[in-house]
């Protein structure tokens, strides 16, 4: 097994024997989830075989209610929707406890039955009530509604695999599962002030060792020569994904745009919030976005010479950005009149309101990467 998979598989073991031990706290059916979600990433986007790991997970894993929430997640890995669904099923029969059902829940939505969603919901609602997490699952049952068949994670597989940016920058790197997604091709750089640091991420590229800055991306594109850490004059792609702040996002849109090349790409993270309660500015539910939406209307306003379109994809909406004029200085010198106004601005209560106020692209069919990337990739 590649080195650095081992690596971010061997920090969540040892987290996971540091919290059953009572030696750190922590919730110990976290973890059946997370080594869920990182097999069936790497099967997914990188076609391994982790079958070993798998077992080695099976074996460190006690309670066999937790053990069937990880079996469960290894079926619908293998493409066995029905099969992960009955072993949540058999979970929730061992133990009561709303963390299982909350993954049955969520196992519901995988397999997009909607209607037994709700009404299980519902049921738990009348137990629980004001409960976050049950909240937080209505969203996704949103989300699965309202947004396109697949997520935001894809369309960076896409992107990697098909068409090789020559450099990639990540701002907001926490677990590094969007940076694991870099090819050997790629010159990859992360940047965020808590997580960008290789011993505590769970997920590793196995082909790319990227250069990670443990600091804000205002320091970064301060202190650093953005140029000389690229490896060129300009990027392109760089995904923004870090503070969940509307004036944070634009000044970091503000200090990409400057290494920004003719055909660079800057895709914009949780700009499609599902609901107005998940889109403040103060976070006050589980699944929560931040109002990083206000940067569309911004950038439609300010910068009508930009491209921008936002894709429905789950679970919070991607905004591509193209065209950037690395000369302009319009949002630089307007920053302060521009993030007081656009704070003011809330987020229409109307579906098809927010859909247009955000630049959001309503058919699928219509939507090709290839339309917005150079022809035959970047390399």
């Amino acid at each position: 097994m590649n080195e650095n998979v081992r690596a971010g598989f061997n920090y969540i073991f040892g987290l996971l024997y540091a919290v059953e031990q009572k030696a750190i706290p922590g919730d110990e059916l976290f973890f059946p989830s997370i080594i869920g979600e990182m097999l069936n990433f790497y099967r997914r986007y990188w076609h391994l075989s982790l079958d070993s790991v798998y077992e080695e997970a099976m074996f460190l894993i006690k309670k066999p209610e937790e053990r069937l929430i990880m079996a469960a997640y290894e079926a619908f890995g293998r493409n066995l929707p029905e099969v992960a669904l009955r072993l949540t099923e058999s979970a929730i029969v061992i133990s009561s406890e709303l963390t299982y059902s909350a993954e049955y829940i969520s196992f519901l939505v995988k397999n997009r039955n909607m209607e037994l969603t709700r009404q299980f919901i519902g049921d738990f609602g009348e137990r629980f009530p004001g409960n976050r997490y049950l909240e937080e699952k209505l969203f996704s049952c949103d989300v699965a509604e309202k947004f396109w068949s697949y997520d935001y994670y894809d369309l960076l597989a896409d992107i990697q695999v098909n068409y090789r940016p020559r450099v990639y920058v990540e701002i907001g790197v926490a677990t590094g599962k969007s940076l694991a997604l870099a090819r050997s091709e790629t010159r990859a750089l992360g940047i965020d002030p808590v997580s960008a640091e290789k011993s505590m991420l769970p997920y590793h590229s196995p082909q790319n060792s990227p250069s990670l800055f443990k600091m804000t991306s205002d320091d970064f594109f301060a202190y650093r020569d953005v140029p000389a850490e690229m490896g060129r004059a300009h990027f392109d792609v760089a995904f923004i994904d870090g503070l969940h702040h509307f004036d944070q996002a634009l000044r970091d849109f503000i200090n990409l745009e400057r290494f920004a090349g003719p055909n660079s790409v800057i895709l914009i993270h949780d700009c499609l919030p599902i609901d107005p309660r998940v889109a403040t500015r103060e976070r006050s539910t589980a699944f929560w976005t931040g109002d990083v939406w206000k940067i569309i209307p911004c950038l439609r306003t300010v910068r009508p010479d930009l491209d921008i379109i936002t894709l429905p994809l789950s679970p919070a909406g991607l905004a591509l950005v193209r065209r950037m004029d690395p000369n302009s200085r319009v949002l630089a010198r307007q920053y302060v009149n521009v993030v007081e106004q656009f704070n003011a601005m809330e987020l229409p209560e109307s579906w098809e309101e927010r859909r247009t106020l955000l630049a959001v692209e309503k058919d699928q069919s219509r939507f090709s990467i290839a339309d917005y990337v150079p022809k035959g990739g970047w390399i």
